[in-house]
């Protein structure tokens, strides 16, 4: 007999367990094939501010953002919020673009689109819109946020395949925009294409087909194709795909990173031109035996340099790397701006890729990788100026501390020295003043956690540039050591100053500890000598007093009370000389074994009364005068008479003489 097993299983499955699964895939990379246009973008937005940014946050925002009951400082929440906003509004345009036949933009298709409730929406970081045009609402229960995901949205554009991907980021939202012309076409949709006076097919076509035989470009010719590929195309793809973002600046974020970039491959035809046309590539085979050796060669790329240069002034310095151990070759002057000193520059970074990869997702993950690498380097400096100054401060603040250091050697028993606490508390006021500075950094979050962002941008990019397997071009410097002598002094800077930072919080706690301590000594030390006082008050005065009288009451004819008195005055004198003793360790060795002896009181009192008693016994038996007799006063009676108190006869009364 067959039984059916429960429909949840045997088996409990762990809640985050899908997500764990698929965590390798939520950063999903954007397969391609060249020839292609692309153009990377990242807007810095962190989720949190330091406190001089919220106090700005708070004076801006008015009483109306207080009354509404959310806080001033932006959190990890508001940011997904602020990027869903964005995403949405670009998607709502995508589809009202859709609609209108003059905007040439067809087929929306998306990776996150699902069915909830019978309700087919699109998932964002945190919440969800409506397939059909783009209306938000709240995440369901049933699926959970996922602020990791990349979110994509493909369409045909003007005939183009386009795909836009964003990216949510700790700090930072990218967005990246693909312009993929390689899918072969007819040789009568190409021509139509060559002729059209649509100028985002026609431009890009004629641009890119001028640049297949760039051999045979003069170089007075480079400069407007550079614009048509790395500034015409992008303002027309403003325009028509990304309009919404202009009113939403304050969700964005301020851009920080803007890479524009070509990528063209071998010519597999044996035609004239040495690099592939556009709308001529095959689709790649499917298989794992696609293994081959490349077919780029550097001296087809030679013929690129007057259109990788033309754009630069002739002393730029660029870097040219071999990427995938020879299956690519990565040019570019990482962004340089010449006049940045006379006026702020807004150049993007212009690259060229010339690649020969296997399959669209081995190009697509490199292209990935090179944005990934460039995005971290940029965003492991930010701020740079604000951590300089803090450098500054630190080095004010390790000056104080090493000051204070000093102090403390100078003197020896620093306990009994009172001008020393004072002098450390005048540093630690300064310390303090400089400490209190470093809020006033604008650094999106504390002075620390700005530094470990940065370190771990460095780590990052040092792991994705390995991943990038890079070889050197004889006479360039490759992509990393580029990188490296160009901003390595920065990450090291950064790095030293987190360094200077540690040390700075582990003085200001040991000079903290030290006036603690001065401070505890000060209290014990006030404690002994009034300890030390009651002592010599009990046993010098209170002491003998209290017991003298006692005897001197008590024990009444039984021990003279002068006696008791003396001795009682010379026990207080004999023990406050024998505390003034104990207290000196000076001199020999048998002096200091005499002055600890002195310490116990057990002691003490046993010598003071040694020499108390015999010296109170002689100075009453020798030295003091002898007191007058006191007589007893006669009890009341009958008069006695004088000769009988002097013992004579007595004499015959009146009556005894007469008889």
């Amino acid at each position: 007999m067959d039984v059916e097993p429960p429909e949840t299983g045997i088996f409990e499955t762990y809640t985050e367990y899908s997500k764990l699964l698929s965590g390798a895939h939520r950063r999903q990379v954007t397969p391609l094939s060249t020839p292609a246009v692309i153009r990377h973008l990242a807007f810095w937005n962190p989720a949190k501010l330091g406190p001089q940014e919220l106090k700005e946050s708070e004076a801006t925002s008015g009483a109306d953002h207080k009354c509404q009951g959310r806080p001033a400082k932006p959190s990890a929440a508001l940011r997904v919020e602020a990027a869903d906003r964005c995403v949405a509004a670009v998607y709502a345009h995508l589809v009202r673009s859709r609609a209108k036949p003059e905007n040439r933009l067809h087929t929306i298709r998306t990776n996150s689109d699902v069915e909830v409730d019978g309700r087919k929406v699109i998932a964002l970081f945190g919440s969800v819109i409506g397939t059909e045009g783009g209306e938000p609402g709240g995440c369901p229960a049933q699926l959970r946020a996922d602020s990791y995901r990349a979110i994509k949205f493909s369409f045909l554009w003007h005939g183009i395949k386009t795909t836009l991907s964003f990216e949510l980021h700790t700090e930072f939202l990218t967005l990246t925009i693909v312009l993929d012309l390689s899918e072969s076409k007819e040789e009568h949709e190409v021509a139509a294409i060559a002729a059209s006076k649509d100028p985002v097919p026609g431009d890009l076509y004629r641009a890119l087909s001028q640049l297949s035989t760039a051999a045979a470009i003069e170089a007075g010719k480079c400069p407007p194709i550079h614009n048509d590929l790395y500034h015409r195309i992008w303002d027309r793809a403003e325009q028509e795909l990304l309009l919404p973002l202009r009113h939403l600046k304050a969700d964005l974020g301020p851009r920080f990173v803007d890479f524009r970039g070509v990528a063209l491959s071998p010519n597999g035809c044996e035609e004239d031109a040495a690099f592939a046309p556009p709308f001529t590539r095959q689709s790649s085979e499917s298989g794992t035996g696609l293994e081959r050796d490349p077919q780029c060669r550097l001296e087809k790329f030679d013929s690129l340099w007057a259109f990788v240069t033309c754009a630069m002034p002739a002393s730029t310095e660029f870097t040219l790397s071999r990427f995938l151990d020879d299956r690519a070759f990565y040019a570019t002057a990482l962004g340089y701006q010449p006049d940045i000193l006379a006026r702020p520059h807004n150049d993007p970074l212009y690259y060229l890729l010339y690649e020969d990869t296997l399959n669209p997702w081995q190009l697509g993950r490199l292209i990935y990788r090179v944005h990934r690498a460039g995005t971290v380097r940029i965003a492991a400096i930010m701020h740079f100026d604000a951590l300089r100054s803090a450098t500054e401060t630190l080095a004010r603040v390790e000056g104080n501390l090493e000051q204070a250091t000093w102090e403390m050697s100078k003197f020896g028993d620093s306990a009994k020295n009172p001008e020393l606490r004072k002098r450390l508390l005048d540093q630690q006021v300064l310390v303090e003043a400089d400490l209190s500075k470093l809020s006033e950094l604008k650094l999106d979050g504390t002075l620390e956690a700005r530094i470990e962002r940065s370190r771990y941008y460095v780590r990052q990019f040092e792991r994705v540039s390995g991943a990038l397997r890079i070889k050197r071009v004889v006479g360039f410097q490759p992509y990393d050591e580029f990188v490296t002598q160009r901003m390595g002094p920065v990450f090291e800077s950064i790095d030293s100053l987190g360094r200077a930072f540690e040390r700075v919080r582990h003085d200001r706690a040991a000079l903290v500890g030290r006036i603690q301590t001065l401070d505890s000594l000060r209290h014990e030390q006030l404690i002994a000598e009034a300890q030390r006082i009651a002592d010599i008050a009990l046993s010098c005065a209170l002491g003998p007093y209290y017991v003298g009288y006692i005897i001197a009451h008590g024990l009444a004819g039984a021990i003279p009370e002068r006696m008791v008195w003396l001795t009682a005055t010379l026990f207080g004198f004999t023990m406050f000389a024998l505390i003034r003793l104990a207290r000196s360790a000076a001199g020999d060795e048998r002096k200091q074994r005499f002055a600890r002896g002195l310490k116990s009181r057990v002691s003490r009192f046993a010598l003071a009364l040694i020499v108390a008693i015999p010296v109170a016994a002689l100075l009453d038996a020798a030295v003091l005068p002898a007191a007058p007799a006191v007589h007893a006063q006669a009890e009341p009676g009958p008069p006695r008479d004088a000769d009988a108190d002097r013992g004579g006869a007595q004499l015959p009364s009146s009556s005894d003489r007469s008889d």
